[in-house]
């Protein structure tokens, strides 16, 4: 059983799956809206034909001997997809219907030629350049305005808080409000939260003032049996926080609501660094309910390029987590109009990435300076916002893996 993800659309969208390798047959399952399983692509052995690995090993094309059955499943990891590949010939050799072994063949950039055409036509990279490095990750905008999510508003902040109307003493806590879900935590760098709260789905009873307690600012929150009496330093803060709450009571989950970070291809050639919206061909999208969503285009889209020596910032988490952020002197924008927060799928792939980069901008330095590589501190907002991104991507496989037992 492996995760993978469906091809992303022209939007950057993409699903999550599961490889399964029975002894007989390949299944690639993923979810309904109401998490019932849902097979989207079966295909037995004796039928399966060949399998196209795309450079760096971040993407499989899955074809049968009619070509009449194909799709296209991202890893974003060349572990993965090794793995993935060497277990499928385990499975095939296993059956007792002796299928041929499928063929494989591993591309190449140089195999890619529409694709450095195309970003030739829309990026100031020349045919002559190099290719270093290719891998499918998620992007998200450096800048993008956090305040509002499709899930409601995000806020966060102490405030103090008692749980019992009798209760006279006040505790302070930290509150973080996003996706409709409401965190208490001891203080800012904690990231393990003391009190979870779902206000979304019906969950939250209401959110009022509370006029007659013997602390000024004071509002209440009821969640099921709890009731949550928190308190505002000022009216203004008061004000916002029961303003956001009932906004983010009033919402409903829906699993198509949009990511907070896009799929994209990630790319270094001797001389820059870009990020490129491919045209994968739509062959299981349509079955994930995605068509409606994917807009056709003629091929790849560029959506931001740099020169790799115009990178002035490189920062890396605390934790031991597969994403980075990279900061421009400038570059050529597209359709992202911030510096980059890159994730990857897993640390390996970071490290390859970390690993070239270093290289060719060394070699474009003639100062001799340092790579600027630095750590971003746990208790930065920034650092905290990539953080939940990250744990999110990480989750999308969460209803699967506990719903497993079930198929």
């Amino acid at each position: 059983i492996y995760p993978v993800y469906s091809a992303y659309t022209t939007s950057g969208e993409n699903k999550p799956l599961i490889v399964i390798l029975s002894n007989t047959t390949l299944y690639i399952t993923g979810f309904k809206p109401n998490n019932s399983y849902c097979n989207h692509f079966v295909l037995p052995y004796t039928e399966l034909n060949t399998v196209l690995i795309g450079p760096n090993a971040q993407t499989m094309h899955i074809s049968n001997y009619d070509n009449d059955m194909q799709c296209i499943i991202t890893t974003g990891s060349e572990n993965v997809t090794n793995e993935l590949i060497g277990q499928m010939e385990m499975a095939m050799r296993r059956d007792i219907n002796k299928p041929r072994l499928l063929a494989v063949k591993q591309l190449n950039m140089r195999d890619m030629a529409n694709l450095r055409r195309i970003i030739c036509k829309q990026t100031s990279i020349t045919k002559d350049e190099e290719y270093f490095h290719y891998s499918i990750v998620n992007i998200q905008d450096y800048n993008s305005d956090a305040c509002e999510t499709p899930l409601g508003p995000s806020k966060e902040g102490p405030l103090m808080f008692k749980t019992s109307e009798n209760d006279t003493r006040w505790e302070t806590a930290y509150f973080i409000l996003k996706a409709g879900i409401l965190y208490m935590l001891s203080s800012p760098s904690q990231r393990l939260p003391m009190r979870v709260l779902p206000l979304i789905n019906g969950a939250c009873q209401g959110a009022r003032r509370v006029y007659n307690c013997t602390r000024p600012h004071t509002f209440q929150v009821q969640v099921g049996t709890i009731t949550l009496h928190l308190a505002a330093p000022d009216e203004y803060v008061a004000s916002e926080w029961l303003q956001a709450l009932v906004h983010a009571a009033s919402k409903t989950y829906n699993h198509r609501e949009k990511m907070p970070a896009q799929s994209c291809s990630l790319l270094m050639t001797s001389e820059h660094i870009l990020t490129v919206r491919e045209a994968f061909p739509c062959t299981l999208s349509s079955s994930l309910a995605l068509r409606e969503q994917h807009q056709p285009i003629k091929g790849a889209q560029a959506l931001s390029c740099a020169a790799i020596s115009d990178i002035t910032a490189f920062r890396l988490p605390c934790a031991e987590q597969s994403w980075c952020i990279l900061e421009f002197a400038c570059r050529e924008v597209h359709e992202s109009s911030g510096d980059w927060i890159l994730y990857f799928a897993t640390n390996a792939e970071l490290e390859k990435f970390i690993s070239t980069l270093e290289m060719l901008w060394a070699y474009h330095n003639e100062q001799d300076d340092c790579f600027p590589i630095s750590t971003i501190p746990e208790t930065d907002s920034l650092s905290r916002k990539c953080v939940d991104t990250y744990n999110m991507i990480q989750n999308t496989w969460l209803s699967l893996q506990m719903n497993l037992k079930s198929f």
